[in-house]
Order: structure tokens, then sequence, then C-alpha cells
């Protein structure tokens, strides 16, 4: 049995958390890809602790700064596009798609940070319409680029998964200033600060 792996995209987040500095952690570069990518080439095998930031989604009561944990992860642009409204039909409403359906995470309670459910896209989202539909398809309140790899190789393993998460930005209106970003890392830092023994006796995979 390993301890939990802290997975990070960039080396950016990863320095920026210095509370967590000290642990196993991957950083596995942005996107999907770069994900699968980095596990395939990893000795990683425990259960794993999913840490960034996102973009929440409109009139989701979320804001800048705010940290929740993720309940379940879809790909949100995999699909078909289509003509007319939706314009769009994910992949799972296919035949062939049947297997691409929600990865569920571990989300235990704490405190008062809110549980939601996750929405990864390889293109994030640039129009409110967008924004919209993504929300409502999937009944997501964020959007990361890695959130669904990392719960899908967990899933896969047969080992927990627990994704924390915090708003950098509003999805669709791409507001991406530093001081935003700088806003979710400083709020990270303090929920692991607060709260990270829970975080990590929740993932323990022997308690699973």
């Amino acid at each position: 049995m390993t301890g939990p792996t802290i997975v990070v995209a960039s080396q950016l987040e990863w320095q920026a958390l210095t509370p967590l500095h000290g642990m196993k952690h991957l950083v596995t570069g942005v996107g999907m890809p770069a994900v699968y990518r980095s596990f395939l080439k990893s000795d990683v095998t425990g259960p794993l602790v999913s840490i960034g930031i996102a973009g929440a989604y409109r009139d989701t009561s979320l804001r800048i700064g705010d940290v929740v944990l993720v309940g379940s992860e879809v790909v949100g642009d995999l699909g078909v596009e289509l003509p007319e409204s939706p314009c769009f039909c994910p992949l799972r409403d296919f035949p062939f798609g049947a297997s691409h359906v929600k990865v569920d995470l571990h989300a235990p309670i704490i405190g008062c940070v809110p549980i939601v459910n996750g929405c990864t896209v390889s293109t994030v989202t640039g129009t409110r319409a967008t924004g919209i539909l993504r929300r409502d398809m999937f009944g997501a309140s964020i959007e990361t680029m890695e959130g669904y790899a990392v719960a899908d190789i967990a899933n896969a393993r047969g080992v927990r998964c627990i994704q924390v998460r915090a708003i950098s930005n509003l999805a669709a209106e791409r507001d991406m200033q530093p001081a935003n970003i700088r806003v979710a890392f400083e709020a990270l830092s303090t929920f692991w600060m607060n709260h990270g023994m829970d975080i990590l006796e929740a993932v323990d995979e022997a308690k699973a």
C-alpha cells in the first residue's frame, strides 16, 4: 500500500501551495492528454488528491476564491457538434459511447465547503451560451482541464480520489487576472492548513 499523491497541473500551482510541500506529488501538465501521459510515465499507484484552480459557471453562487470539493466529473466537450439546438450531443448519448459516463469521486463533508459536480474540457468555455449549455447539460458548477482524467485513473485503479478546487475565474468571462489566480491559490493554501489532515485521512485507501 502506498500513501496518497498530490496531483497538480503545473509547477506554478505546486510552488504556490507551500503547505503541501514535502508531500509526494505529481505535476502532470495542463489538459487531459498530459494527465494520462504523466501517469503512464510515473510509478504512482496509491490514492490521489487533485488540487488546483477552476472556473465557475454562471448562477452557481460561486465566487472568486471559493473552495469546493468535487463529487463527480464528466468530459464536457467530447461528442458531436449539431447544426441545431442544443448544438452539441455528448459521446455518452451515442451507442458507441455508452461506457463514457461520469466518474464519481470521494467528497467528504468538511465544514461548510460545498460539494459540486465538475465538467472537464479541452477547450475552455468562451461564450455565455456554451457555459450555460455545459452547466445545464451536465449539472456542473465548475470547469477544469484535468479533473476527469485524474478521477478516471483513480477509478480504473480502484483507489480513492479527492478533488479540491478554488475558483479563479467565471467561465465564459475569461477574466484570468493574476490577482484572481493569487486569491485562489491563497484560498487553497488556507484550506489545506485548516483541513489537510481531514483530506489525507479521508482519501486513505485503507479506509475505502
